[in-house]
């Protein structure tokens, strides 16, 4: 019960390398064309991938800078708070303030690391100066002249808690 006789098959064996080739050149046209689909999804997948990593990467980058930043603003706030606290500047709430504040330039824009440096500064400068003289004056009638100079030098630099949160808004603010 063959299918197909001898007879036959002798007259197919001239053309054999041909059908064989031909068969061979469609299975790997089939395989290679598969493997590329393959290769296909496995690119598409990898670019979803880095296009996912990169976005996590920016959101990550947003929010240490975000907590940079809000350390930055925390040391100032906390300089005033003790100041107005305290009604008085100690060399270690400079101390603090100047540490906190240093990189300021690399993570804000020069408006805000200029706030911080000169305006900021040179108010706590002041404010402690005055608490100086008063503390070194050598009557009561220039004590009580220079305290009011170290009041209004205090009053100076305690309104600048509310310059602080306008100064640092823009740089606070978290997207959704």
């Amino acid at each position: 019960m063959a299918f197909i006789n001898s007879a036959d098959l002798q007259a197919l064996q001239p053309w054999a390398p041909v059908i064989a080739a031909s068969i061979a050149a469609g299975v790997g046209a089939w395989v290679a064309h598969k493997f590329g689909r393959i290769q296909e999804g496995i690119a598409r997948q990898q670019a979803e991938t880095a296009a996912a990593a990169a976005s996590t990467a920016r959101k990550k980058l947003k929010l240490d800078l975000f907590d940079r930043r809000w350390a930055m603003y925390q040391v100032a706030v906390e300089a005033i708070k003790t100041t107005r606290k305290m009604h008085h500047f100690s060399t270690e709430v400079e101390i603090r303030f100047l540490d906190g504040i240093k990189g300021a330039k690399w993570i804000f824009n020069d408006e805000v690391a200029d706030y911080l440096h000169t305006k900021l500064g040179r108010a706590m400068l002041q404010f402690q100066l005055a608490a100086d003289e008063v503390a070194d004056a050598p009557s009561r009638f220039e004590k009580s002249d220079l305290a009011e100079l170290k009041n209004e030098r205090f009053r100076d630099f305690v309104r600048h808690a509310e310059e602080l949160d306008k100064v640092f808004a823009p740089f606070l603010q978290l997207e959704a």
